[in-house]
C-alpha cells in the first residue's frame, strides 16, 4: 500500500521520544559538526529547527543565530521566511571573508525587517 503524504512539524512531540529536534540531533550534529569545522555559520533557522543541531562551538570559526525583526524588535516569525532566504543570498554574493560576516548580517535590512545577531 502507498505511504500518504504526512509532514510533521519539527515541533511535534512524539512520545516517549520527546521534541524531533531533539530526536535528531545526534544524526545531525556530528556529521555537520565535522563537515563545518573551522567555518564560520550562520543560523537562520527557526527554534525548533534550531534544536536539531548542536555545535560545536570549539572546532567552529564561529556560530551565529540570526533573526529578523521588525522596527519594534518583534520577531518576524514565517512573514520573514523569504528575507531570511535573501539574507543568505547576500552573505553569499557579498562576503568574501568569514571575518565580515557578523558586520554584514547586522547591516542588512530588507522591508520592514533588519538582522539581529542572538
Amino acid at each position: 500500500d502507498p505511504v500518504p503524504d504526512y509532514r510533521l512539524k519539527m515541533g511535534a512531540r512524539l512520545e516517549p521520544t520527546g521534541q524531533l529536534g531533539g530526536w535528531w540531533r545526534d544524526s545531525v550534529s556530528a556529521p555537520l559538526n565535522e563537515v563545518l569545522a573551522g567555518c564560520t555559520v550562520v543560523d537562520p533557522l527557526p527554534q525548533e529547527h534550531r534544536a536539531a543541531f548542536l555545535p560545536d562551538r570549539g572546532s567552529l570559526a564561529a556560530y551565529l543565530c540570526v533573526n529578523l525583526v521588525d522596527a519594534n524588535g518583534a520577531s518576524g516569525g514565517h512573514a520573514a521566511k523569504a528575507a531570511k532566504g535573501r539574507l543568505v543570498r547576500h552573505l553569499v554574493e557579498t562576503c568574501p571573508m568569514s571575518s565580515r560576516v557578523p558586520q554584514t548580517v547586522m547591516a542588512f535590512r530588507d522591508g520592514p525587517y533588519r538582522a539581529v545577531i542572538e
